[in-house]
């Protein structure tokens, strides 16, 4: 099992280095709460070495941005919904992917990666980014 203060650091460090390294994407701070507005989600669900699962919300607006700078687009262009919620997916994917390899090292995981566009963000568990525009909610869960 892994040590709990682990898991927490394995996925804020994966969330900021994913953002900043493949979606272009600051992390400014932390955040008491989700903004409010319109969100997409996903979550991953992953079992292997241990189980459990990853799940992020992020204002629509927010998740569009990071979609074009993700796929190279210019940002006048327009994307169909669909991309902008599959690379909210493939945002999940890649964090959650991240974190498992740090805590697992060498370990297999098999991973589900699903839309989630209504989660709960005032349910506890959630820690939540200030991006340049709009604030990332996260949350994760391992073991029991």
């Amino acid at each position: 099992m892994f040590d709990p203060a682990a898991v927490s650091s394995a996925f804020t460090d994966a969330t900021i280095n994913v953002l900043e390294t493949m979606f272009f994407t600051s992390v400014t701070g932390d955040s008491t709460a989700a903004d409010g507005r319109s969100a997409l989600g996903a979550e991953v669900r992953f079992r292997g070495t241990t189980h459990g699962s990853m799940a992020l919300s992020l204002p629509e607006e927010s998740a569009r941005n990071m979609a074009h700078a993700f796929l190279g687009v210019e940002p006048d262009e327009p994307l169909p919904p669909e991309r902008v919620q599959e690379m909210v997916c493939e945002l999940a994917n890649m964090i959650c992917g991240c974190a498992l390899s740090h805590l697992g090292k060498g370990a297999a995981f098999d991973l589900h990666v699903a839309e989630a566009p209504a989660l709960d963000t005032t349910t506890s568990g959630w820690r939540f980014l200030n991006l340049e525009d709009g604030v990332l909610a996260v949350r994760h869960t391992v073991g029991d």
